[in-house]
């Protein structure tokens, strides 16, 4: 065999025994190895957490010594008790108009301390309420505002509001805190300019919503020969827009629109016929070509005249009794008007008048009796202007003698019969024989017939009975 090709088959064989004894080679050498890695990768994870765990720490650690230095002593009361008298400092510095600070609920919080609120409340505009939260946001305390309530009348940036606030406070067992701060008078952060400039809370002006109109009274009622000189106006026209007034369609001769002054004026002639008048007023706004129209009727008639007014004589009314009196009126106007009757003044309690009819009721008080009480009372047409007629009224308030008078006895002397009544609460007797009219009070009734016992009476309402012994309230209707 050739040198060449020893080694040829020495390569071959070396490749087969390499092939054959690789899963050995690998298991023996290499497997120990990946393990190394492997457990210095997990090594090195565990060290970069605990790291992080570290960091989380210390940071935490920070912060916590930092929240002993904001908290507020570590006593509740004497921390509440300081912490009022820092928020009173914070109040009048910011300029608040008026505030009372009440202490609130002292709470535990967990194992670390306690929660103490205090409740806030006063008058401020938005610059007062802008200082006072700059100097509470900025005090480093662990504080909250945790409930707020600001009611506005006003839709006026400086006007002032009422404000309710309700702030919580953090006491902690390991505060470290010495004292309260001061807040420093520097240059105010742009954000708490922006929030006293716009003053978020105050009203909300109206929105204005522009309905253009052209005011001008659309009904005139004037005489013959009567000048005419009545307003034109507009309304809700924005202030960039113009306005142009005219007459349009047929205008009485002589009827104009005076733009200096803008009047619509007309001066008819005396002898002018009766009858009404129709004047269109149309308004041009521009820009648009908005056309605005309004018919004007211009009524020429007779001459208003007021109306006439009966009065009424003096009345007598009495307590507890409903007085009623109707007055009469005339319109001499032709055709006449429809009247309207109206109490005028200060009319006593409960009195009342049909504005139709003129009927004028009143029920008059027990502490009225004795006294005397005028009613005014007006009528007024309908014309344009309307014109009225007044009258008063006197009334007297008199005791109601029906309630008081009996019947104390009928006596017979030479074939006359007389009946004896007696007014018991003034002692007054009177004496009356048939045919005369019994008065008392608000009774009016005529005797028609007296017996042993009792006696007839004959009023409006029918006849009736009364027995001696009886009051005239108890009367009972005749058979």
């Amino acid at each position: 065999m050739q040198q060449r090709e020893k080694i040829l088959l020495i390569a071959l064989l070396s490749v087969v025994v390499f092939w054959w004894a690789r899963p050995v080679l690998l298991s023996r050498f290499l497997s120990p190895l990946e393990e190394r890695r492997q457990d210095i990768e997990a090594l090195n994870k565990s060290l970069e957490q605990k790291e992080l765990e570290q960091e989380k720490i210390l940071v935490a650690s920070k912060q916590l010594k930092e929240d002993y230095a904001a908290a507020l002593p570590a006593d509740p009361y004497e921390a509440q008790r300081s912490y009022t008298a820092w928020l009173t400092d914070q109040l009048e510095q910011s300029g608040w108009q008026s505030f009372e600070v009440t202490p609130g609920t002292i709470a535990r919080y967990a194992d670390l301390g306690f929660t103490v609120q205090t409740r806030v409340e006063g008058v401020v505009n938005s610059a007062g309420m802008a200082r006072f939260l700059e100097r509470f946001d900025s005090a480093g305390m662990l504080h909250r505002l945790e409930r707020t309530r600001i009611i506005s009348r006003s839709i006026e940036p400086g006007d002032a509001y009422d404000v309710s606030l309700t702030v919580e406070a953090l006491s902690l067992k390991s505060s470290t805190r010495k004292q309260f701060p001061d807040f420093k008078p520097e240059e105010q952060e742009p954000f708490w300019k922006l929030l006293a400039r716009q003053s978020p809370f105050s009203l909300s002006p109206p929105e204005v919503i522009l309905k253009p109109t052209l005011v001008v009274q659309p009904r005139i009622m004037i005489a013959p020969g009567q000048p005419v000189s009545a307003p034109v106006k507009t309304s809700g026209i924005s202030p960039e827009q113009t306005v142009q007034i005219a007459l349009s369609g047929t205008v009485p001769a002589g009827c104009e629109f005076d733009r200096s002054a803008s009047l619509l004026k007309w001066a008819p002639a005396a002898d002018i016929a009766l009858g009404e008048y129709p004047v269109e007023v149309v308004a041009t706004i521009q820009p648009g070509d908005q056309i605005l129209k309004q018919t004007v009727v211009i009524e020429i008639r007779v001459p208003n005249k007021p109306p006439v007014l009966q009065s009424l004589p003096e009345q007598l009314a009495y307590p507890n009794r409903l007085w009623t009196g109707t007055l009469v009126a005339s319109d001499p106007d032709q055709p006449p008007q429809p009247l309207r009757f109206q109490l005028e003044g200060n009319p006593p309690r409960s009195a009342t008048v049909d504005s139709r009819s003129g009927q004028i009721r009143w029920t008059p008080e027990d502490s009225q009796v004795g006294s005397t009480v005028t009613l005014s009372v007006s009528v007024y047409d309908s014309g344009a202007p309307p014109l009225k007629a007044s009258t008063n009224i006197v009334v007297k308030v008199e005791r109601d003698a029906e309630l008081t008078t009996q019947l104390v006895g009928c006596l017979q002397t030479d074939d006359l019969w007389t009946a004896w009544f007696r007014d018991r609460e003034v002692e007054n007797r009177t004496q009356l024989q048939t045919g005369q009219q019994l008065r008392a009070g608000a009774f009016r009734g005529t005797i028609e017939k007296i017996d042993v016992d009792h006696i007839i009476l004959a009023t409006d309402q029918g006849r009736s009975i009364l027995r001696v012994g009886q009051m005239l309230t108890d009367r009972q209707q005749a058979p």
